[in-house]
């Protein structure tokens, strides 16, 4: 063997096997290493473990399948295409020209947009319709059969709705087998072409009624109806009406007719005959009352709210009143109940279960509550995440440019982390149309396969049905009965040739829905049904025949040559009944002749008046003017307006009016009461509306009651109460059966918590259940003699820890005697261990483990003992032990990348080159040993690094080369080494 110091470099000749780490903090260059295939089954490599800068080694099927991204499948290291490692598509959409599908061009991996997919398998449809690329389809012309026409073809059109037909729109029909358009003004004037009998209509519509086609039954008695409406100019008093009084027709006044509608009035309240109207004594009921009752009263100032103020109640369904001030001596609270919010106090006992009563901010409360991993924040507390989540990942770090055609590499510019398939890196399709022998790729039952573009096409020609089927090769046929009313376009009718003005004959064909069945109908059927329909004043035969009904033809419809004047029956108006002036006389009619007797008067219906203001002539009047002009009359405690709202007066309500329900009969508030309700206040004899939360502010005027938002509660800190003596008391506190304090026991008080005593207080003793805290700075016993049964526990100042005074279980009596000293401060001190061996050490004998005690020189012979720690326990051992342990030295087998250790290293044998690292933190005069083995080579090197900012003579390393070389090193001053 053969080594060599040199400074700066260490070079040993021969082979060189390093057992340990070995770190370069140059390049490690590998020249020798010999080129070879990659069996990527079996074979493994090397890599940079990112977490630790440590060289490590994975196999290559590991790599493969680390690098496998979506799209991709790893076996035995060979990727490969998996389109099961994709996502579905899901609910969305196929976008036309930015999504791809991977397909084989004739044998070149190309991408396609799906626009051009779908246009490819449209220009393969043929037969009754075609797809325009882009997905318009096109049904030929005469390609729609009857077959194919679905029974809602019709019925399933919206409806034309209350738009009338016009005359220009236009109707299909079958014109002797020949589908043809017709307008629907020729349809009409075909069907007015079959009207005949009393009356014809001509083309466009007009109607004329034959001459002597008008009988006198026909005749319509118009003779109110036809009058001048007297419209909204009031009904005076003078006014007359004109009603049969017992069968005799006679004249009655506005006034007298008013007036008798008002005696009729009665219930909750009456009209005087000139119109006053009265409520009755308790007539008032709840549901009388207006929802603004209350709020919309005068608002009673804020502490407006006196004792002499009187409230409204129901004292058992009787309305009476109430003082505030007999309400402040009845009420104890008012409480709410509602969420917590933030920015919402909390109310606590400050300090123990007797404390004061406090408030606290939720916030405060939160924040208190926040501890470590958690922060508050708007009275809410949530997890505190400090930095981002991180995977580690040891995997190695590789450039992405080994991704082919179609694939791209995940993770940084150098450091991808897998493959995916990538279809955008694939070459567009361009204009190109897809040939039938292009190839795509898919996926078949989780197996990668490739499909030519004909066979994908029939696959999706095959997978159509519903409406129409496509054969394979693209050949569309319609079904039967499938072609809806939607699929029809707008000019379905338009579109068709024009009958023009031939004419539609009777066994011209038109197409309907027969209950949602197509089916053909002749023009002579059309129109005959059409006839059916109509009715009223006139009905038509089948034929077309049109016949008036008696009592049709009103005064409005004659033209006034409608009857000649030979034309009248002799005895059809008497001249006996005409006054000089042409008028009929009122005495002339008789009321008692009338057919029918009306019962119920609508708005709108008809009566007679003498207008006083236009000489008493007769016009018309509705029921609803009349009833408004009745109205106008009301006065008094309430008006009624047109159309007959009534309104009390303000004022006018009086306590005698009320009904003893006006409270009990309301519909109950279903929830708490709130501040912002309101009641009714007779405030000092005036009626007002007040919050509840003033009635809150009134009665919380005593002593010991607070107030806030209206809300009352007792104070938590009664001052006004002096004393409380009541012989009749046996128990104070939260329930009877909970925690109270016991007065019935003679001559002793019970304190007691869940129902059993805690504390009992006699004349001469106090004895005490349970535990005993007492707080306070000073706790003074004035006792000869204490016994304790177990312990004596010091709290901690923060309640945190306790220290416990105790003793074992007495094997005798004895006594344990506190010492006697003089002033100051001293401390008891305390074992690790029980034990029942006393201390027989002297006072002055352990002060000598005082290491300010004085010193004295002593000669050490090999009997004298030192006491030494034993792995955790303390003995005596002699000097002679001590000086055999210092005499040694450490010795260790140090390994690759290893740290020497103060004493003896040597390596036992080298892999190759190794390395190892000086201690970290030496004491000056600390001596380190490094042996090499007999391997040691200018291959086989050590180099012994410098640790932190360490230097060997000045250099950072020495490196051992030859076979047993050894060094030694000491460390003479702060991060200096020297070799000896």
């Amino acid at each position: 063997m053969a080594y060599k110091f040199q400074l700066g470099e260490f070079r040993a000749s021969g082979s060189l096997i390093q057992e340990g780490s070995i770190e370069s903090d140059g390049t490690l260059n590998l020249g020798g290493v010999t080129d070879t295939a990659l069996d990527v089954a079996n074979d493994s490599f090397y890599f940079r473990d990112a977490t630790n800068g440590l060289m490590r080694r994975d196999t290559m099927v590991d790599y493969a399948a680390a690098i496998a991204g979506a799209g991709l499948a790893a076996a035995s290291g060979v990727l490969s295409v998996d389109i099961d490692e994709l996502s579905a598509l899901g609910g969305a959409g196929l976008h036309q020209t930015q999504d791809h599908f991977m397909f084989s061009d004739n044998g070149t991996e190309k991408k396609i947009t799906f626009s051009n997919l779908q246009d490819a398998v449209f220009a393969d449809v043929s037969g009754d319709a075609t797809v325009a690329a882009g997905g318009a389809l096109t049904i030929a012309n005469d390609a729609v059969e009857s077959g194919m026409l679905n029974d809602n073809v019709i019925s399933g059109q919206s409806a034309l709705g209350s738009a009338a037909v016009a005359q220009a729109d236009e109707l299909l029909f079958s014109d002797a087998g020949t589908v043809k358009k017709v307008t629907f003004s020729n349809f009409e004037d075909s069907i007015f072409g079959n009207v005949s009998g009393d009356a014809t209509i001509a083309a466009g519509g007009a109607l004329t009624i034959a001459a002597t086609s008008v009988q006198g039954s026909m005749l319509n008695d118009d003779c109110i109806s036809g009058q001048s409406n007297l419209g909204g100019t009031g009904v005076d008093d003078a006014d007359e009406f004109l009603f049969s009084d017992g069968g005799v027709l006679k004249a009655l006044t506005g006034a007298n007719l008013y007036g008798w509608v008002f005696s009729k009035v009665s219930g909750d309240a009456t009209v005087a005959s000139g119109g006053a109207l009265t409520i009755a004594a308790g007539a008032v009921e709840h549901g009388m009352l207006a929802e603004d009752i209350i709020s919309g009263q005068a608002e009673l100032a804020q502490g407006g709210l006196a004792a002499a103020d009187e409230l409204m109640v129901s004292d058992g369904g009787v309305i009476k009143r109430y003082g505030v001030d007999s309400l402040a001596k009845d009420a104890l609270a008012l409480t709410t109940e509602a969420a917590v919010a933030d920015g919402d106090y909390i109310v606590f006992l400050d300090g123990s279960s007797t404390g004061e009563t406090k408030k606290e901010a939720l916030a405060d409360l939160a924040t208190l509550f926040a501890g470590d991993g958690l922060t508050a924040a708007s009275s809410v507390l949530a997890v505190q995440v400090s930095g981002a989540v991180k995977l580690a990942s040891d995997k190695i770090g590789i450039t992405g440019s080994f991704a082919g055609t179609g694939l791209m590499a995940l993770g940084g510019a150098d450091a991808a982390s897998s493959i995916a398939v990538d279809i955008g890196g694939l070459s567009a399709l361009g204009s190109a149309g897809v040939a039938q022998s292009d190839e795509f790729m898919f996926d078949d039952a989780g197996s990668l396969k490739k499909i030519t573009f004909s066979n994908l096409e029939d696959s999706l020609f095959a997978n159509v049905s519903g409406d129409a089927t496509i054969a394979a090769g693209g050949a569309l046929t319609l079904g039967a009965g499938v072609v809806e009313h939607g699929m029809l376009a707008e000019d379905i009718i338009s579109g068709q040739a024009n009958l023009g003005g031939t004419g539609v004959d009777d066994a011209d064909e038109f197409m309907l829905s027969d209950g949602g069945t197509i089916k053909a109908i002749t023009g002579a059927n059309l129109y005959g049904w059409v006839f059916s329909k109509v009715s009223g004043d006139a009905t038509i035969a089948a034929g077309g025949a049109l016949t008036i009904a008696a009592q049709a033809v009103e005064n409005s419809m004659l033209a006034d040559d409608a009857v000649g004047a030979d034309e009248l029956a002799a005895n059809a108006v008497v001249n006996a009944s005409i006054a000089s002036d042409a008028a009929i006389d009122m005495d002339k009619l008789d009321g008692g002749s009338l057919a029918s007797t009306l019962s119920d008067l609508a708005q709108g219906d008809l009566m007679y008046a003498g207008d006083v203001d236009d000489s008493n002539n007769l016009k018309s009047i509705t029921f609803s003017n009349l009833e408004d002009a009745i109205f106008g009359n009301v006065s008094g405690d309430a008006t009624i307006a047109a159309g007959g709202a009534l309104t009390i007066a303000a004022n006018a309500v009086e306590g005698s009016m009320l009904n003893n329900n006006i409270v009990s009969g309301l519909t109950d508030i279903g929830a708490a009461i709130v501040a912002a309700d309101e009641i009714i206040v007779s405030d000092a004899g005036s009626i007002k509306r007040s919050d509840v939360s003033r009635l809150g502010d009134f009665l919380g005027g005593g002593a010991g009651i607070t107030v806030t938002s209206g809300v009352l509660s007792a104070s938590p800190a009664q001052t006004s109460i002096t004393s409380i003596i009541n012989s009749g008391i046996t128990k104070i506190g939260t329930d009877a059966a909970q925690e109270y304090v016991n007065f019935g026991q003679v001559d002793e008080i019970q304190l007691c918590v869940d129902n059993s005593p805690v504390l009992v207080a006699s004349a001469c003793a106090v004895a005490i259940e349970g535990d005993l805290t007492v707080r306070g700075t000073t706790t003074t016993i004035d006792s000869t003699t204490i016994n304790i049964s177990s312990s004596f526990t010091f709290e901690g100042p923060a309640d945190s820890h306790e220290t416990i005074l105790t003793c074992g279980t007495p094997i005798a009596d004895s006594t344990v005697h506190l010492p006697q000293m003089g002033a100051g401060t001293y401390y008891i001190p305390v074992l690790a261990a029980a034990s029942t061996t006393s201390i027989t050490a002297t006072p002055a004998e352990l002060n000598i483990m005082d290491g300010g005690a004085s010193d004295s020189s002593v000669t050490i012979v090999d009997s004298d003992q030192i006491v030494i720690n034993d792995g955790g326990t303390m003995k005596q051992t002699a000097v002679t032990d001590l000086a055999d342990y210092i005499s040694g030295m450490n010795v260790q087998n140090i390994a690759d990348s290893g740290t020497i250790q103060i004493g003896m290293n040597y390596f036992s044998s080298l892999g190759g080159a190794e390395a190892c690292t000086l201690p970290a933190s030496p004491t000056i005069g600390n001596i380190v040993y490094v042996k090499a083995p007999s391997n040691c080579s200018s291959t086989n090197t050590i180099t012994i690094n410098k640790a932190g900012s360490q230097t060997i003579d000045g250099q950072t390393a020495i490196i051992l080369e030859s076979p047993y070389a050894g060094v030694s090193l000491c460390y003479v001053t702060g991060d200096t080494w020297s070799i000896f």
